[in-house]
């Protein structure tokens, strides 16, 4: 999210930065640029009241800011302001829309001891070189168990909350009779 540099009446500078991947291996890439707009949430009205309207003969915006080398957009318009707060709100809604990343996949990804990041389905046992996508050797169904209590046991003792690979795999693993829960904690089914 932006941070707010300065204010001056109801506008303020913010300045975000954008961040890329230059390839693995490699540090990620950044650019510093600011943008001004109503500094607070009271201040929003009356700084769009300042806007030129930047608007055409059918109510669209017409007008983009400039941006300069160093990274700085110039003035929004009226017309370009409402097109970035509904593409924000657009975002946003459609973020609480999606399920959270994980949430109804029972993969994890872990590195082992010789260094080789793995690709772990803690339903099916399947697990795959995260680089190279080859298959591995499947995992038995009490080492997912095993795993899955592993996971969701250490969430508990710090006191956050177990990943969601963790509670989908065990889920998936109860309602496939593959397991059962006792006491708490999820036994296989023999």
């Amino acid at each position: 999210m932006a941070d707010l540099k300065t204010k001056q009446g109801n506008s303020g500078i913010f300045e975000t930065v954008a961040k890329w991947s230059q390839g693995e291996g490699k540090p990620m890439a950044e650019r510093k640029g600011t943008f001004t707009m109503a500094h607070s949430p009271a201040t929003l009205v009356a700084w769009l009241g300042t806007l030129a309207p930047g608007l055409d003969d059918a109510g669209q915006s017409n007008m983009t800011p400039s941006i300069s080398a160093d990274g700085a957009v110039g003035v929004p318009t009226l017309g370009y302001a409402f097109e970035c707060l509904l593409y924000g709100l657009d975002l946003k809604t459609k973020a609480r829309l999606r399920p959270a990343a994980g949430a109804d996949s029972p993969w994890i990804g872990r590195e082992r001891p010789d260094g080789v990041n793995v690709k772990i389905n803690l339903f099916t046992g399947e697990q795959l070189n995260a680089k190279t996508g080859e298959k591995m050797a499947t995992l038995p169904v009490e080492r997912c168990v095993g795993a899955v209590n592993a996971g969701i046991d250490a969430a508990v003792q710090i006191g956050a909350e177990p990943q969601g690979a963790y509670l989908t795999a065990k889920r998936m693993l109860i309602e496939a009779k593959k397991a059962k829960e006792e006491k708490g904690i999820l036994v296989v089914v023999k």
